[in-house]
């Protein structure tokens, strides 16, 4: 098992690389239209035929109460579920990037909102078939639930496409992050600080190294920590504390200063990463973070700047 899933992520790491370095932000754009497309057939027919199974939406009524709350049993699992990915919303780099794309106002407006009703539509559909095999099963393990599904009810055409669509959730959000971090790594990086002179092929040269580089990079992560839901909460964390104030205060407050902004990284970062290795341990760290590094920005652009 763990050889197929190395294997299993070597193959996903090759294709995923390979697109992005070959075709970037444009082929993203259109893989990942064609997996929404293929993601939302299949968690749409999974979750069809997992309620027939049970015998329709009513069977789900005898679940226990806490499988039928919107909400975790506890409000620190809330928190930390929901605050750190909705904080992290506001400054994304993918969206940013992705706005900035668009071909006017207009279009930068619509495409997110569209967007997020069709994300908030689909993902019922994951629920509704996990919750069937928790009446199918009561006793299973959820990590277990969309496996017991495949093999036991989909039918063997269903069961492809359903993991298709597992598939194009994954592909469409790390081609979208990897891309982020080739853009930071070319322009932010390469461009404005090494070649300002750099031609189109050098760019497009460097843009193909830093996809493969940042792509090992992230594989080699994946192996070295235990869950994949830990990194993710992890990393949003560590991007709100170190991002959110930098982007926000350059926005809104005019006294900003860059040596502010990358105090606030530092302090940020630097705050839940302690925390994280429980060398400092202060409840809701992913969101109390966002004070000291407040304090920095504010305390250092006060001391080193000017008013733009």
């Amino acid at each position: 098992m763990k050889h197929s899933q190395e294997v299993g992520g070597l193959v996903t790491f090759v294709i995923i690389v390979s697109y992005c370095a070959l075709s970037g932000l444009y082929g993203v754009m259109i893989t990942d239209t064609i997996q929404v497309a293929i993601g939302g057939l299949g968690v749409v027919l999974g979750a069809a035929i997992a309620l027939k199974r049970i015998g329709g939406i009513g069977q789900l009524a005898t679940l226990p109460a806490q499988d039928l709350s919107l909400f975790p049993a506890d409000l620190g699992t809330l928190v930390w579920l929901v605050v750190p990915v909705t904080l992290n919303g506001l400054i994304s780099q993918p969206a940013y990037q992705r706005i900035n794309a668009c071909r006017d106002e207009k279009t930068a407006v619509r495409a997110p909102l569209f967007g997020a009703l069709v994300v908030i539509f689909l993902a019922i559909f994951p629920v509704l078939a996990g919750m069937c095999a928790r009446v199918l099963w009561p006793d299973v393990d959820p990590a277990m639930a969309v496996p017991q599904l495949l093999k036991e009810v989909f039918p063997p055409v269903v069961a492809a496409i359903f993991i298709a669509a597992i598939l194009a959730a994954i592909m469409s959000t790390a081609d979208s992050v990897l891309l982020a971090g080739v853009a930071n790594v070319v322009r932010d990086i390469y461009q404005q600080i090494l070649r300002p002179d750099a031609s189109d092929r050098a760019l497009l040269r460097i843009s193909s190294l830093a996809t493969v580089g940042i792509g090992i990079g992230a594989l080699a992560v994946t192996y070295l920590v235990p869950t994949i839901l830990d990194l993710f909460l992890a990393s949003y964390a560590i991007q709100v504390c170190g991002g959110l104030i930098p982007v926000v205060g350059a926005l809104l407050w005019k006294k900003g200063t860059e040596l502010g902004a990358w105090a606030a990284f530092v302090v940020g970062v630097g705050f839940v990463s302690l925390s994280t290795m429980k060398v400092i341990d202060i409840p809701y760290h992913y969101v109390v973070g966002l004070a000291p590094a407040l304090v920095a920005y504010v305390g250092v652009s006060l001391i080193t700047g000017k008013s733009r």
